[in-house]
């Protein structure tokens, strides 16, 4: 995870890391992911993929942040790769 960290940072300028919301049908679900779009500011652009974005989402990398949620408790190993 920090080498892709590492990767992110040197690719493009922004976070390496962002929240993402999900609704599940009883709560509501923070879920942290790699950053794989253009940051624009304090805004990131959606639809406009880094050239790591464009590996982390192939390879499905982005979402390995979400085991953070699965070690306290929050999510289910299920639930990481519901898209």
């Amino acid at each position: 995870m920090a080498i892709i960290a590492i990767t992110i940072k040197c690719d493009s300028a922004g976070p390496v890391l962002h929240w993402q919301s999900r609704f599940r049908a009883d709560r509501r679900q923070m879920l942290l992911n790699f950053r794989t779009t253009v940051a624009d500011g304090a805004l990131i652009r959606a639809g406009q993929l880094t050239r790591m974005g464009r590996f982390l989402r192939y390879t499905r990398l982005e979402e390995l942040p979400q085991l953070f949620n699965v070690l306290r408790g929050e999510s289910g190993l299920t639930e990481l790769f519901d898209d």
